[in-house]
């Protein structure tokens, strides 16, 4: 039998099997998370372009907002700008505790990205004020001033609340009052206050500022 016969008879040794069950695991796995994530973004879609899910976006921003203030927030409306871009808020003020005012908006659009959020990034990246009208008021010199009631104290012990990052920060026709009791004689500007008191009046007209 030559060496070619005896080569034929010899079985070829079998090609070890491939254990292709983790790799289409893997690749279910893929196309169910995008699956997932399309569906989200779909939702977030809808949600953020009608009036009834601009709503439903409006009422849980606000409950979440109040949820963590001592005064009173309001928004007259929203105007989404896209799930993936930010929003607008319209007709924005804000009271402190005891129905203090402390500022008015005309309007107040946040630009965020969502991969970054998912990223664990700040996702806010800028913030644009139009027609601030903001007051730092104290009536009396034994009260506190009305920012000083916007937020609850913190408690002896606890962490300190995470820094609001608000991004690029830009204000567009802005105002700034400040109202503090007036001392006798004076020569300052004066307002009459809620009880008839004078008020030292401090105002700065046509505030424009950028903050990084």
């Amino acid at each position: 039998m030559t060496e070619a016969q005896t080569h034929d008879l010899v079985p070829e040794a079998p090609e070890p099997p491939t254990d292709e069950a983790p790799q289409r695991r893997t690749r279910w796995g893929r196309r169910l998370v995008l699956g997932i994530f399309a569906v989200v973004v779909g939702l977030g879609v809808l949600v953020s372009t009608t009036e009834r899910g601009r709503e439903a976006v409006l009422s849980a921003v606000l409950d979440r907002a109040r949820g963590a203030l001592l005064g009173e927030l309001r928004v007259a409306s929203m105007r989404g700008a896209g799930f993936w871009s930010g929003a607008t808020f319209i007709g924005v003020a804000l009271d402190a505790e005891g129905g203090r005012r402390v500022l008015d908006a005309d309007s107040v659009e946040i630009r965020f990205s969502l991969l970054d959020l998912l990223r664990g990034a700040p996702p806010v990246r800028s913030t644009t004020v139009w027609g601030l009208d903001v007051e730092i008021s104290r009536y009396s010199v034994d009260e506190t001033s009305n920012v000083a009631r916007i937020v609850p104290a913190r408690r002896a012990g606890a962490p300190a609340p995470a820094p609001l990052a608000l991004g690029r920060i830009t204000v567009h026709d802005g105002r700034l009052a400040v109202l503090s009791p007036a001392r006798a004689g004076s020569s300052a500007p004066t307002v009459i206050g809620p009880d008839g008191q004078d008020l030292r009046n401090l105002t700065l007209e046509g505030v424009a500022l950028q903050l990084r």
